[in-house]
């Protein structure tokens, strides 16, 4: 996006996908196009600035998800180790008690 020089003047164009591809759309010149591309330019910085969120979301996701799976395995092994413990043995991935 933005402004284009043609001849003597610069025109205000936005580029746009239509079908696949990417097509220039004449917007103007003038008082007009420069209030356009301020709002343009607003809205790709709120696009931007949300997406930043999200990624933060994921990331913030993401460490809690490694954190769970962490205790998970700790759980896992301390349970393991009491059953192990209590005379218990696993047989096909089943806890079975040692006759």
């Amino acid at each position: 996006m933005g402004w284009e020089t043609r001849g003597n003047g610069s025109y205000y164009y936005r580029k746009v996908r239509k079908g696949g591809r990417v097509v220039s759309e004449y917007i103007g010149a003038g008082g007009v196009a420069e209030a356009l591309a301020g709002l343009d330019e607003l809205d790709r910085r709120q696009r931007q600035r949300a997406a930043a969120d999200w990624r933060a979301v994921v990331e913030s996701d993401r460490q809690q998800a490694e954190a769970l799976a962490e205790v998970d395995e700790l759980v896992k092994s301390a349970v393991a180790a009491v059953l192990i413990a209590n005379g218990y043995h696993t047989h096909k991935r089943q806890w079975r008690k040692m006759r």
